[in-house]
């Protein structure tokens, strides 16, 4: 592992030369670094990732070219465990996932992580990147 940028993105090295490559954790968007609850997010993600060896089962390639996929540390789903502690919120413009929709509402019922924000800082990254916490925000 080389370096986690956000609650749901990180780079890695990749096989025995060593090429970086990012990585996306499928069906999850975390806070961006401008948002209340990223500092938190990115560094949850941290301890589960850096410093171990990830698996990771590809879904696609988004626009950045970053490998989409589910990412494992051991046994335990590393998407989901975000979620679940309330580091991101389910994306559900790509995913339909009924664990993930599940784990969402506990977090959010128990006011686990940025659930337990005001509300008003509780803006989904998706809207928060596309103005509607002010001006268009690049990802």
């Amino acid at each position: 592992m080389v370096a986690v940028r956000d609650g749901d993105s990180f780079a890695v090295v990749r096989g025995a030369g060593g090429a970086e490559g990012e990585i996306r954790i499928f069906g999850i968007d975390a806070p961006e670094r401008s948002q209340p609850w990223s500092k938190r997010a990115r560094e949850a993600l941290a301890k589960r990732v850096l410093g171990k060896t990830v698996r990771i089962e590809p879904v696609e390639r988004d626009r950045y070219e970053r490998i989409v996929g589910h990412v494992f540390a051991g046994e335990a789903c590393v998407g989901c465990e975000q979620v679940r502690e309330g580091h991101a919120w389910v994306y559900r413009r790509y995913t339909t996932s009924s664990a993930l929709l599940e784990l969402e509402a506990e977090a959010r019922a128990a006011k686990r992580g940025l659930w337990s924000l005001p509300e008003g800082e509780r803006i989904p990254p998706w809207e928060w990147r596309h103005g509607s916490a002010g001006a268009a925000r690049p990802r």
